[in-house]
């Protein structure tokens, strides 16, 4: 009895589901597959880390320091839409955050769904993956080394207003991978190791706004 109000509760909630995603379908205006350029701005989330083992006393130690920098970047692209509430776009992207001190390039894809009608535009969310090449230009007492080419993966996830030609976008991006950065080894006056420190960094999220024009 139980299971049967369950199984009945169950079909009705997607029931209900469809019903209102084709109610608020039915209420999205017209999109068109199109090429755009936006730019955006926002805030990093990086951690450095550094592994330091001392030969010696076989002993090893690792400090860890979180930092905020703002970020910005431009991208550009095409949107392919199949229905006016269902597109895929992609995009080739570059951004820099900490004052260009962390360079990024590459590409990306977004599955877009506009959902509801509001102010005349569509409102809609959006998620897919980027990947990218990373430079680290400088990074002075943190790694002690500059000009280091990494490689990163991230996903995306955001809202999006759309209005014609315009659309205002803010989404979290969350990245994935940590980079090596760079090793210090030290010697004796024998040329002998007697210790090691590697460092490393990681983007840990990532908050923007974006703005999009349409051709």
């Amino acid at each position: 009895m139980v299971f049967r109000k369950l199984k009945l509760l169950g079909i009705g909630s997607v029931v209900a589901f469809c019903s209102l995603l084709n109610v608020a379908n039915a209420e999205v205006t017209e999109e068109k597959s199109r090429a755009f350029f936006g730019v955006q701005a926002g805030s990093s989330w990086i951690r450095t880390k550094n592994v330091a083992t001392e030969r010696t006393y076989n002993t090893s130690r690792t400090w860890e320091y979180n930092y905020t920098y703002a970020t910005y970047g431009i991208l550009g692209g095409y949107e392919l839409w199949f229905m006016d509430y269902l597109g895929l776009r992609m995009y080739g992207i570059y951004s820099a955050s900490g004052y260009a001190s962390i360079m990024q390039l590459g590409g990306g894809a977004d599955v877009i769904w506009n959902f509801m009608n509001v102010g005349g535009g569509n409102l809609g969310i959006f998620g897919g993956i980027q990947v990218v090449g990373v430079y680290f230009r400088n990074w002075g007492a943190v790694t002690q080394y500059t000009g280091k080419w990494g490689f990163d993966m991230a996903a995306n996830i955001g809202a999006r207003w759309s209005l014609e030609n315009h659309v205002v976008e803010i989404f979290g991006k969350i990245p994935f991978i940590e980079n090596h950065t760079a090793t210090y080894i030290g010697t004796s006056l024998d040329g002998v190791e007697q210790n090691r420190s590697e460092y490393y960094i990681r983007e840990l999220f990532a908050l923007n706004l974006r703005y999009v024009y349409r051709f």
